[in-house]
C-alpha cells in the first residue's frame, strides 16, 4: 500500500507546485519507486504541462471514470510513465469537468491510486472543496506550503486552522516554508506563535534558478543537483521514512469510514456529483435573490 501526499497552500504563488514536482522527482530518484504526480488544483490547472513541458496526458477525471475496470497493474499501464520517470495525471480539460465527478468514484479512485503506486503526490489548490477534502482524507501527510511574507503566513495560518476544524490536525499537517531567509522578519518564533507548530521544511529563495528551471522545463535535480533548495527536498524524503507509519495509523483511526460531505457545507465553494447538497432542486426562474444575482454578476465581471 502506497502513500498519498497532499500538497496545498492558502495563496497562489507560494511555490506549492514547484515543491510537489521536486518532491516527486526526488522520491523517484532516491527510492527507485513508482511515483504518480497528480494535478488537482482546480483554478490553476495546466501548470504541470508548463513546468515539465508535458504532452497531452490522461486526466484525473478520465481516471475516475475508468477506475472501475482497473486494478493496480492496469492503472499503471493506463496512466503510463513519462520520459521524466514519473507517472502524471493532468487535472482536466475544462474546470467545469470537476463538477461531474462522482464523490464515491473519487474516493475509490484515490484508494486505487494508493494501491498502484509507492507514492501519489496531489498538487491541490488553495480551496477546501470536495476534491481536496477527499484527497486530505486519504492522505498520509498534508504539506501546507507558505512563502515567507506576512500576508502569506497569515492566510496559511487560517488555512491550517480550518484543516484542524475538519479533524486534520498537527499529526498529519507539515508546514513547508518557502522563500525562507533566516535574516528576515519571519522567524521560527513567529511560525511557532502563528501555527502552534514548527516549520517541517525550510526552502531558500532563488528566483533566477527557478526561472531557468521553468524556461527549460527541467527540475533542479536535472539542472543543479547540489542546489540548496534540494536540501529541503532531501530532508522531506528522510522525514517521510520516519513519519509515515506513525501517521498512517493515526489517519486510519481518525477517518475510519469516509465522512459525508455534509460536514463541509460551511467551507465548500461548490459541490459536485452527489456532494454536500445532495439532490438539489433547480430553482424556478426569478427566484434568485438580488443579493446573490449581484454577487454572481460581480464574479463574472
Amino acid at each position: 500500500m502506497g502513500s498519498i501526499l497532499s500538497v496545498c497552500g492558502a495563496k497562489d504563488g507560494v511555490g506549492k507546485t514547484a515543491f510537489a514536482i521536486h518532491l516527486a522527482f526526488g522520491l523517484a530518484k532516491a527510492s527507485q519507486k513508482n511515483v504518480c504526480l497528480i494535478e488537482a488544483d482546480i483554478p490553476n490547472f495546466g501548470d504541470l504541462k508548463t513546468y515539465l513541458n508535458l504532452k497531452q496526458n490522461k486526466t484525473l477525471v478520465d481516471f475516475i471514470k475508468n477506475s472501475t475496470r482497473l486494478d493496480p497493474k492496469l492503472a499503471q499501464n493506463w496512466i503510463g510513465k513519462n520520459p521524466n520517470g514519473l507517472y502524471v495525471l493532468d487535472a482536466v480539460t475544462f474546470s467545469t469537468d470537476f463538477q461531474n465527478i462522482d464523490d464515491l468514484g473519487l474516493d475509490k479512485s484515490l484508494k486505487l491510486l494508493a494501491r498502484s503506486f509507492d507514492y501519489v503526490i496531489m498538487d491541490l489548490g488553495r480551496d477546501i472543496n470536495p476534491l481536496s477534502f477527499r484527497a486530505f482524507e486519504n492522505s498520509s501527510l498534508i504539506f501546507v506550503v507558505s512563502s515567507s511574507n506576512v500576508l502569506a503566513i497569515n492566510q496559511t495560518a487560517e488555512f491550517s486552522k480550518k484543516l484542524r476544524s475538519l479533524q486534520f490536525g498537527s499529526d498529519i499537517q507539515k508546514l513547508v516554508l518557502n522563500q525562507y531567509d533566516p535574516r528576515g522578519i519571519i522567524s521560527p518564533q513567529v511560525i511557532k506563535q502563528k501555527f502552534n507548530m514548527e516549520a517541517a521544511v525550510l526552502l531558500p529563495d532563488d528566483p533566477a534558478a527557478f526561472n531557468q528551471s521553468l524556461s527549460q522545463a527541467k527540475p533542479l535535480q536535472m539542472l543543479n543537483p547540489k542546489h540548496p533548495y534540494l536540501k529541503g527536498i532531501d530532508d522531506t524524503i528522510r522525514m517521510l521514512s520516519t513519519l509515515e507509519e506513525k501517521v498512517e495509523k493515526s489517519r486510519v483511526t481518525r477517518v475510519g469510514v469516509s465522512q459525508p460531505l455534509d460536514v463541509l457545507k460551511q467551507v465548500l465553494p461548490f459541490s459536485f456529483g452527489g456532494g454536500a447538497g445532495g439532490n438539489q432542486k433547480i430553482l424556478a426562474a426569478g427566484s434568485t435573490s438580488k443579493a446573490l444575482m449581484d454577487r454572481n454578476i460581480a464574479i463574472r465581471t
